[in-house]
């Protein structure tokens, strides 16, 4: 059976209006990236297309086909950008057609918040007279980028942060060792998917270069302007992650030097960097350099030039 983690109140909401028969037509998933909403998704189709009396069973061919993404009365669709008019009357020719296999079908739309206000107002029909047929599953992190309109016309789940003994508790479940359970869960903000991207080798080899890196952003020695910036650069598709790594440094860096306690620290395996690194920067260091980082993060979110920003990060923290 598919396992959503951490969001027993959800599924328990989800299998009670599910089990009354008051399921709508349409949904609305909504939480932070990395959350579980696809999940959620997938565990709602499995139920809507169970063949079993007791649903989802786990083991039907349906549900065993939709865990392993490979059912033909699924349509996943992941827009790269946004959603607009012509989108989104491709996208009702899709909802519009028959299911495949047996009477239902489940269509599940991730990214709903970049549906253009035009795309929405279109999609509205669709909402308004969905085939009998079909569940539709709208997957956002910004539900406030959905008109009421839509909203209304939608039961919505809401999914949190889950408590980090939880995402600890579940990565020693799925084999991955205490240590590193425990650090991982500490770093992953209470999002299920942080922290599974992290088991990722690739994911913990740009941690160790982040974090030397950032040593010699604030032991700034000119000669390795350039080092510093060709590892921004060959990292631009990484860029969030390398600053969630010094964000979350210079967090445990002000931490120990203000109570000196380990215990209190995010980065537990480089405790040794962090002890060094308080002993030379000031909390006033701490605080400006955590303002340029989110500033620069910022610029880059909002589609600044990516090599000026970064140009422009460097040169900051020289005069920090």
């Amino acid at each position: 059976m598919i396992k959503v983690v951490g969001q027993d109140a959800q599924i328990e909401l989800f299998l009670k209006t599910a089990d009354k028969g008051m399921l709508a037509h349409s949904f609305i998933i909504t939480g932070p990236d990395g959350v579980g909403k696809s999940v959620f998704a997938r565990f709602m189709a499995s139920y809507i297309l169970c063949t079993s009396k007791n649903k989802p069973c786990g083991v039907c061919s349906n549900c065993i086909r939709v865990k392993n993404k490979n059912h033909p009365d699924v349509i996943e669709i992941a827009p790269k950008n946004s959603i607009g008019v012509d989108d989104i009357r491709g996208l009702s020719e899709k909802i519009n057609t028959k299911p495949y296999e047996g009477d239902r079908k489940v269509v599940i739309i991730k990214g709903a918040d970049f549906i253009t206000i035009q795309g929405q107002n279109a999609f509205l029909k669709t909402l308004e007279e969905p085939p009998l047929d079909t569940t539709i599953i709208m997957l956002a992190e910004n539900i406030n980028l959905i008109l009421d309109t839509i909203k209304s016309r939608c039961q919505i789940y809401k999914l949190n942060r889950i408590p980090i003994e939880k995402v600890k508790n579940y990565l020693i479940s799925i084999n991955v060792e205490e240590k590193k359970a425990e650090l991982f869960s500490n770093l992953s903000d209470g999002i299920i998917g942080n922290a599974l991207k992290m088991l990722d080798n690739r994911y913990q080899i740009l941690r160790d270069e982040t974090c030397s890196v950032f040593t010699k952003m604030v032991q700034f020695n000119p000669l390795d302007f350039m080092m510093i910036e060709d590892f921004f650069t060959a990292n631009k598709d990484n860029i969030e992650a390398v600053f969630d790594i010094i964000i979350s440094l210079i967090r445990d860096i002000s931490v120990f030097k203000n109570t000196l306690k380990e215990t209190h620290c995010l980065n537990i395996d480089k405790i040794d960097l962090i002890r060094n690194l308080s002993e030379v920067l000031s909390n006033e260091k701490l605080n400006r350099l955590l303002e340029i980082i989110l500033n620069t993060k910022g610029n880059i979110d909002k589609n600044a030039n990516f090599q000026m920003a970064i140009t422009s990060l460097l040169l900051s923290m020289q005069e920090v």
